[in-house]
């Protein structure tokens, strides 16, 4: 975080800010998490817009916008990070879509 303050904090004192080539950006934990993850709904027990799979409405909601069938979007999570993994591992998971890390190689032990 205060990496993040800083970079920010050096474009606003320079004039560097929105200049292409200068600008700052979001330096996260995990490639593409302020993006793909948190804003669009690629977690497990996420939707699009800080919506959630367990709440009804938010599901609703999500499936008239996507032109899915009612019902479509399962009210329980999927498996979290660290259990695909494993369900990968165990052959529980047929089929395991990454995008911008590999999970296998910079997860945990």
């Amino acid at each position: 975080v205060w990496a993040n303050n800083m970079i920010y904090n050096i474009h606003l004192l320079t004039g560097k800010i929105s200049e292409p080539g200068n600008s700052p950006f979001s330096l996260t934990g995990q490639p593409s998490a302020c993006g793909t993850a948190r804003e669009v709904g690629t977690f497990s027990h996420r939707l699009p817009a800080d919506m959630a799979v367990t709440n009804p409405k938010h599901r609703a909601t999500t499936e008239k916008i996507w032109k899915l069938p009612e019902g479509t979007i399962q009210e329980k999570p999927g498996f979290h990070a660290v259990d695909q993994s494993r369900k990968l591992k165990d052959g529980v998971l047929k089929v395991y879509w990454t995008q911008v890390t590999n999970n296998m190689q910079a997860g945990p032990n």
